[in-house]
């Protein structure tokens, strides 16, 4: 059994971090290792070596270090860590400076007044394993152009498994069905669903996190 993807989370609202943590707690691949509500906190918590990603807001306060710079300073004690930043605005042309291998490992989720915890807790999962993902500039309306109704409801079954952080392999035995189907089945999925895909980006992180955005709007 894959151990839960073990974070922590800094936040200075009381009441926003009480909420996402009583939400993630009930999520069995996620494990809060502890929370912060200041940079410093977060620093000298010597749990943060157990961490494998930290989901931060990008405002901190007056006075303190942003979620970026706070970010770094992880990193520096943490050199494996995942960072999931929160905010309501595009800051990914901050580190436009750091070489590409710097840059992996850093996720940007919108900030919304509805957090989406399906796609939060496969953002956290995808950044720890050193990937990288974005849903900033793209809001609902890009996600919601894309027709579920194409997918089988096998096609369906393998997404679901596949946003829990299942290999091809796991979800071939989950399922039933041999590795090599399953993977032909995910990748004309992966292609409905992000028929758009830069050069360079992850389909299959892009398509997984996508749908668990869709299916996330749809409840």
């Amino acid at each position: 059994m894959t151990r839960a993807t073990r974070m922590l989370y800094v936040e200075d609202d009381p009441m926003l971090c009480d909420l996402v943590v009583s939400q993630l707690s009930q999520i069995p691949s996620i494990e809060v290792v502890f929370t912060a509500s200041r940079p410093d906190q977060a620093l000298s918590n010597q749990l943060l070596a157990k961490c494998d990603v930290a989901l931060l807001d990008f405002s901190l306060g007056q006075g303190v270090m942003n979620g970026i710079e706070l970010g770094w300073a992880l990193r520096r004690l943490n050199s494996d860590i995942g960072i999931v930043l929160l905010t309501q605005y595009d800051v990914t042309g901050r580190l436009k400076s750091f070489s590409d291998k710097d840059r992996m490992g850093w996720s940007f989720v919108q900030k919304r007044s509805n957090l989406d915890m399906e796609f939060i807790e496969a953002a956290l999962k995808t950044t720890a394993m050193g990937m990288s993902v974005s849903d900033l500039g793209n809001g609902r309306s890009a996600v919601e152009a894309v027709d579920l109704a194409g997918l089988s409801p096998i096609q369906q079954t393998e997404l679901a498994l596949a946003v829990e952080g299942m290999t091809n392999e796991s979800i071939a035995e989950q399922t039933g069905r041999s590795p090599a189907a399953v993977r032909q089945s995910l990748a004309r999925a992966f292609r409905h669903l992000v028929p758009d895909c830069k050069p360079g980006s992850d389909l299959r992180t892009t398509a997984i996190l996508r749908y668990a955005r869709i299916r996330g709007s749809d409840e």
